[in-house]
């Protein structure tokens, strides 16, 4: 019997670093098989920017994770709500690969860290389309 909640890659962190009015996000992901997977991105210190940082760098894992050779993930839009009495990270992303595109949607709750609900977002709209689930 398979485990349902088994993925083929998980979310480990996301981190972020602040350099005075800067600010630079990891994501690391792992494959069933232990592989790493790393993404990065810099950004502002503003809570917009916050946000991008921390998708973008999940958009940049999920391309090395996914075992699509061309998946390609671009991230369009996010916001952040407040929906049902909690702070929820909604992003838009156009995901690329085997010559189709689509248009995704994703949605994470935010439990204090901005960078890793908008990470976990992307992956939210990524993880089947790049064969990550």
């Amino acid at each position: 019997m398979t485990d349902a909640n088994a993925r083929k890659v998980r979310f480990v962190k996301a981190k972020l670093e602040q350099a005075g009015d800067r600010y630079h996000a990891d994501v690391e992901l792992t494959g069933e098989d232990g592989a790493r997977f790393t993404g990065g991105a810099d950004g502002s210190a503003t809570e917009q920017d916050l946000l991008r940082t921390g998708a973008l760098a999940a958009a940049a894992a999920a391309e090395q994770a996914s075992s699509i050779a061309d998946a390609r993930v671009e991230v369009q839009d996010l916001a952040v709500v407040r929906e049902f009495g909690a702070d929820i990270v909604l992003v838009s992303v156009r995901a690329t690969a085997r010559n189709d595109t689509w248009q995704l949607y994703g949605v994470s709750r935010v439990r204090g860290d901005l960078a890793a609900a908008a990470a976990l977002a992307v992956l939210n709209a990524t993880n089947r389309v790049l064969d990550l689930a």
